[in-house]
């Protein structure tokens, strides 16, 4: 027997009352679970949205970086046509187009002993520092004479490329 039907036999309540009680717990409690559900549904709710503004906080950082990675590819690209063109230019103002000759020129490109046939007069403008040999890259032709001024340029641009240029000879 519960406190319900003990408090009817007792007469201190009528069973309509015991009926209306039971009836006004069993109201509360539905009206308490769905408090508690609305509580869990607004927590859950809660942390989606503060999820959401994480990742957007994420995204937004690493937009950034790439942005950032991206500036910084363009900047290097740049560079690189930049000294492609000086590069381009040392070697198309500078170059002495009739080198070639009947004079052994020999010298040392790395730890390679090289020969190169020249002119004397051109001979002469590699000794005095007038003149300088570079690399060309092409296994056809790998080395070219530039003269002395453009050859400095090289050297700045691409100082990989320059073979020998010695320093200018002074007023005799």
């Amino acid at each position: 027997m519960d406190l319900k039907d003990q408090l009817v036999k007792a007469g201190l309540v009528s069973a309509k009352q015991a009926r209306q009680t039971a009836h006004q717990e069993r109201v509360e409690r539905k009206q308490d679970r769905g408090a508690d559900a609305k509580r869990e549904a607004q927590a859950r709710a809660e942390e989606v949205l503060r999820q959401k503004e994480e990742q957007r906080v994420r995204d937004q950082a690493l937009n950034r970086e790439r942005l950032a990675q991206q500036a910084e590819g363009e900047r290097e690209a740049q560079a690189g046509q930049r000294r492609q063109a000086q590069i381009e230019s040392a070697l198309r103002d500078g170059r002495i187009e009739s080198w070639s000759g009947l004079r052994s020129y020999y010298f040392q490109d790395g730890t390679r002993l090289e020969l190169l046939q020249v002119s004397d007069e051109v001979a002469r403008m590699l000794q005095d520092g007038k003149a300088a040999i570079v690399r060309t890259f092409d296994p056809r032709a790998p080395y070219t004479v530039l003269q002395a001024g453009p050859a400095q340029r090289l050297r700045e641009a691409a100082p990989e490329r320059i073979v020998t240029l010695h320093a200018a000879a002074g007023p005799a």
